[in-house]
């Protein structure tokens, strides 16, 4: 299933690397925890940004942009 595209004016206020704490600021709210990582495992499958390292206990997943 197709997911949308994170929106092109929120993801210019990311980083080049961001986290979860990254997007939540982006989008002023904090959306429902297990939603947004769903949502952000999709867009990095869909090759929307890339997983540049996996989560471990208490740090985060660090995303990376794609061109």
């Amino acid at each position: 299933r197709d997911l949308p595209s994170f929106p092109t004016r929120r993801s210019s206020d990311l980083p080049e690397r961001f986290t979860r704490r990254d997007v939540c600021d982006a989008l002023g709210y904090e959306p429902d925890r297990g939603i947004l990582y769903k949502t952000l495992q999709g867009l990095a499958a869909q090759g929307d940004f890339a997983i540049e390292a996996g989560g471990k206990g208490q740090q985060g997943t660090i995303y990376r942009k794609t061109d």
